[in-house]
């Protein structure tokens, strides 16, 4: 078992306490920001994610760690399984063969008229 001298105690235990610690101004909230700013204020770029397609809110990342590692997202997320009805429908300009309009994942097949 190591010992310290009596002298050190007092620096040791206010070490463990944290009374060392550097002091961090509040956090500027994000309506002074902005959004964008604030997300990018809370990501972490040396984070070492995992290179899979991932969706976050409604959006597709190139990482496992989504925006947490400061990506930006590449789309929006679809999903292949969805069921939808069989009937042409005008999203955003583009005519889609199902109800359900990019969300399945289905690609354009004209413009709306």
């Amino acid at each position: 078992m190591r010992t310290f001298p009596s002298a050190m105690f007092p620096v040791a235990f206010s070490l463990l306490l944290g009374a060392c610690a550097p002091q961090v101004d509040e956090p500027i909230p994000a309506e002074e920001v902005g959004e964008e700013a604030q997300a990018l204020a809370d990501c972490d770029p040396n984070l070492i994610c995992k290179q899979v397609l991932t969706c976050v809110d409604g959006l597709v990342y190139p990482t496992g760690c989504g925006p947490d590692n400061c990506d930006e997202p590449i789309g929006k997320c679809c999903d292949p399984n969805m069921m939808c009805q069989m009937v042409l429908t005008c999203v955003d300009g583009l005519v889609y063969p199902t109800g359900c309009g990019p969300d399945n994942c289905d690609e354009p097949i004209g413009r709306c008229d």
